[in-house]
Formats: C-alpha cells, structure tokens, sequence
C-alpha cells in the first residue's frame, strides 16, 4: 500500500515550495533524510568528475520507490 505525502521546503514564505509524492508504507523520512544528508557531505560543486546535485525528493524518488502522484491520486487545487 502507498501513502500520499507532503514534503515542504523553502525554509521560509519567500521560496516556499511543496513536493507530493507516493510513498511505500514502510519508508521511514526520518531515516531517508538522514541517508540523503550523509550522501549530501559526499557531494562536491567543484568537483573535476560529473558529480549532479540531487535534492531530497529526488534521492527519495531514486532511493525508496518513491513516485509523484497521478490525477486519481491528488487533485491540486488553487485558491487564488
């Protein structure tokens, strides 16, 4: 079974941001969070060999099986 979950980010109104994903039941964010920060200390922008930035969503979505939710799952609507 999959759950649908919201990843804020941002840290602040400025840059706020949400990311909706479908997640297997038994992830734990916790323990991915802390795995994506050990690789994060690996992760070298000036590196001489291709070495791609990846954001927590996406290690997530690489690392756990994580998918991004399809219309049936997840209606999005705007109060604007």
């Amino acid at each position: 079974m999959s759950k649908l979950v919201a990843i804020l980010g941002g840290g602040d109104w400025a840059d706020a941001s949400v990311d909706f994903l479908m997640l297997p039941d038994d992830i734990n964010l916790e323990d991915a969070k802390r795995a994506w920060r050990e690789w994060y200390k690996t992760y070298d922008p000036y590196a001489t060999k291709p070495y791609t930035y990846i954001s927590f969503v996406e290690f997530v979505k690489k690392n756990y099986s994580a998918t991004e939710p399809d219309d049936t799952q997840l209606t999005v609507y705007w109060d604007d």
